[in-house]
């Protein structure tokens, strides 16, 4: 099984394919990984001021997209967005600009009625499973307060069924539209051959490092060591990339397609290297919508340089030297 997206466009030339548009952060979950949250805890509610998109404006942006010739709309960097009280209206107007959705989620929100729409959509959906062990499963998702695997199963057999008719056969491959992301850690490394096999012909497997942010950063002994390698972590890792890679990944295998090929913007309406790295919010010019080919070279400019100093990497926000360059960007732009 393999993703749609990534095989019919990551890794074209420099063209644009991807819009990364934040929603505001919004979760159920406390995840040891969270590279969003900078606390232990996290509100289950908000005020809905808080968490409201300013419709226009990303009405705007999505616009903006459409016409730049960008397929895919990117719901990846914060919390749950299955949870906020804008993601339905933010599918409807992907849609009718004509880009794809691709939606990261949790799975706990994974409704009937949610499934029967993100399938009539047509979107792309990644669910975080990172344990098939309810206890272990229980302990990555924030604890007493985090998910249960049972519901997680549930949710996800209802996805293979509702997705099925989605499965494309196409040049001797079978492209989907599910697929699974399991971050592999100190704490569940053991399981990734169990995790793939679970997906089956039917789910998509995904598998990644996690990212030193947030509360990962804050947790990063528990979840790599004190090292800055995991032989067994990495072992892991290189085992499933021998026969895949991560998604949005370049077909060259060297570049995040959803930077080199995409835009990220924040909630707020800010340009950032990343969908996840909100650090670097106001080290770049204001977006224009009108020419997000502009930046989107800027993007690349700033992580080309930086590369050229500290060495290259697929993902930015896994460079070892990572926090140096939000430091030198900020310095930059406030010079």
């Amino acid at each position: 099984m393999q993703d749609p997206l990534v095989q019919q466009h990551a890794g074209r030339g420099t063209g644009l394919v991807y819009l990364m548009l934040n929603l505001p952060f919004f979760c159920n979950y406390t995840c040891l990984k969270c590279c969003n949250l900078l606390e232990d805890t996290q509100p289950s509610v908000r005020p809905r001021s808080d968490i409201c998109l300013d419709r226009e404006k990303t009405a705007q942006v999505i616009s903006g997209a459409s016409e730049t010739g960008i397929k895919v709309l990117v719901v990846a960097g914060e919390g749950e967005p299955l949870l906020h009280p804008d993601f339905t209206w933010l599918l409807d107007r992907t849609v009718e600009a004509g880009l794809l959705p691709y939606v990261f989620t949790n799975g706990s929100r994974l409704t009937d009625e949610n499934i029967k729409f993100l399938a009539n959509k047509r979107a792309s959906i990644i669910v975080s499973m990172d344990s098939l062990d309810p206890a272990k499963y229980q302990q990555l998702t924030g604890g007493e307060k985090g998910g249960d695997l049972r519901v997680l199963l549930k949710n996800i057999e209802k996805c293979r069924a509702g997705f099925s008719a989605l499965i494309e056969p196409r040049n001797g491959i079978r492209i989907g539209s599910l697929a699974l992301n399991m971050v592999v850690t100190k704490l569940n490394y053991e399981e990734v051959s169990k995790i793939k096999a679970f997906c089956g012909d039917d789910v998509v497997f995904v598998s990644n490092q996690p990212t030193r942010i947030g509360l990962g950063e804050r947790n990063w002994e528990h979840l790599y060591g004190t090292l800055p390698h995991n032989p067994d972590v990495d072992a892991a890792l290189a085992n499933v990339a021998a026969s895949q890679r991560p998604l949005g990944t370049t077909s060259d295998g060297s570049w995040c397609a959803y930077m080199r090929n995409g835009m990220s913007v924040s909630s707020d309406g800010r340009v950032i290297t990343c969908a996840y790295s909100l650090e670097t919010a106001g080290g770049y010019s204001p977006l224009n919508t009108r020419d997000l080919v502009a930046a989107n070279m800027e993007v690349m400019a700033s992580v080309n340089k930086f590369y050229e100093t500290s060495g290259h990497h697929r993902c930015i926000l896994r460079h070892p030297k990572y926090k140096q360059f939000v430091n030198i960007l900020h310095a930059e732009r406030a010079a």
